[in-house]
């Protein structure tokens, strides 16, 4: 996550859509009982989010409502935490996916 943050690619319609998309899906959290998860409680489910919440948050993509809230959540969970911070040791980047940095 070292050089990640403040990408700003172009936002296609497909991109557009692809957004609206995990909006849509992030809306379902806190709905169920059992807890503010997809399912209620933490599941697999979730933490196969953990990279879209992480690329949300590189791209600059906030969400609205329960799907933003569910996002913060996402971020802010332990084992997200643990893996980003196991990211700042990684000494290599690839360069050809990188995009220029904005302001």
């Amino acid at each position: 996550m070292r050089g990640g943050r403040n990408r700003r690619p172009q936002r296609t319609l497909e991109v557009e859509a692809d957004i609206a998309r995990v909006a849509a899906i992030g809306e379902t959290a806190e709905n169920p009982p059992g807890g503010p998860w997809l399912f209620g409680y933490f599941t697999a489910a979730d933490i196969m989010f953990a990279p879209v919440a992480s690329r949300f948050q590189t791209y600059g993509v906030s969400l609205e409502g329960r799907a933003g809230r569910y996002l913060e959540r996402m971020l802010s969970h332990p084992l997200a935490q643990a893996w980003f911070a196991s990211g700042q040791d990684e000494p290599e980047t690839i360069d050809m996916f990188e995009l220029p940095t904005s302001g």
